[in-house]
């Protein structure tokens, strides 16, 4: 069973695990600045895992068609959860800057 079928419901959520395995994800790429991550949780046994990281901008729900239509269909704000848009601004920002030297 999957969670992105067409009658899926999407809740933001705030769960240290998934965001430290983010967080440790990330890492694996340093040379990006941002990356959208998908993390699934095996329904059994709760297990996080890393299915896919991606750099480009069209893959995040923050920026992309595809999010706003979730975010529309869910009554979310994507951008605002975590100021997602300034964390990213930075975080590009810092990596202009470290790839211009």
């Amino acid at each position: 069973m999957v969670s992105n079928k067409r009658n899926s419901r999407y809740a933001l959520s705030n769960d240290a695990q998934v965001i430290a395995l983010a967080v440790r994800a990330h890492r694996a790429f340093p040379d990006q600045p941002v990356l959208g991550t998908d993390i699934v949780r095996d329904a059994e046994t709760g297990e996080l895992f890393v299915i896919e990281c991606n750099p480009r901008g069209d893959t995040w729900y923050i920026s992309s068609a595809t999010g706003r239509l979730i975010e529309r269909a869910n009554g979310l704000d994507f951008a605002r959860q975590f100021g997602a848009l300034s964390v990213a601004a930075e975080a590009l920002a810092r990596e202009t800057a470290r790839r211009a030297r």
